[in-house]
Formats: C-alpha cells, sequence, structure tokens
C-alpha cells in the first residue's frame, strides 16, 4: 500500500496517511487509532488526503465520496467526528488556512 497523503501534526508526535489512515506516535511508531471511508453498502474508498489544524486538534480527511470529514484529536485513541464538509467531486487535496 503506497501512501496518498502524509501530514505531521505541528508537534511532530503523529503522522497520518495511506489508503487506510492511521495516526502514529512518530517517536515510537505506536499505531494510535485507524479511520476508514465507506459507502452505505460497505464499499471502501481511498483516503486522498489528510492534514492538521495548525494547533494539532482537528484532523481533515478527504476522500473520494466527495466529502472531507473533521475529528476531534483531543483523544488520538478515539477521536470524535465533529464535522462533515461537502464537495462537488472528490476531495483530492486539502489545508487549513494559518488561523485554522
Amino acid at each position: 500500500m503506497w501512501p496518498n497523503s502524509l501530514a505531521f501534526r505541528p508537534d511532530d508526535e503523529v503522522l497520518g496517511g495511506y489508503n487506510i489512515t492511521s495516526l502514529w506516535n512518530s517517536r515510537t511508531l505506536d499505531k494510535l487509532t485507524m479511520f476508514t471511508r465507506r459507502l452505505g453498502g460497505g464499499l471502501e474508498l481511498w483516503i486522498r488526503c489528510v492534514d492538521f489544524s495548525p494547533d494539532g486538534n482537528i484532523l481533515a480527511i478527504g476522500g473520494g465520496d466527495n466529502v472531507a470529514n473533521l475529528w476531534d484529536l483531543s483523544d488520538l485513541t478515539a477521536p470524535q467526528k465533529i464535522g462533515r464538509l461537502r464537495h462537488n467531486g472528490d476531495v483530492d487535496f486539502l489545508d487549513f488556512t494559518p488561523d485554522g
């Protein structure tokens, strides 16, 4: 599996990436959690891009279902989905503004 996107959190402690996005501690390489994207029928979609907010507390994940999901990373082992942004096509790139 080749990574589609990699991003380091601003504190350099965690990174995300791959077709199925996982968060790892970049110092110990321990896997903290994993995200998958599925359509209603269970078809797994490729995650195309990931990015952390400037403060590192939100992870955005975009994919082939025209949606970018936002995740609260207050608890890295149990992230909570906090938002969903729709797009008119696949979400291939995303980026936070400097002010979040």
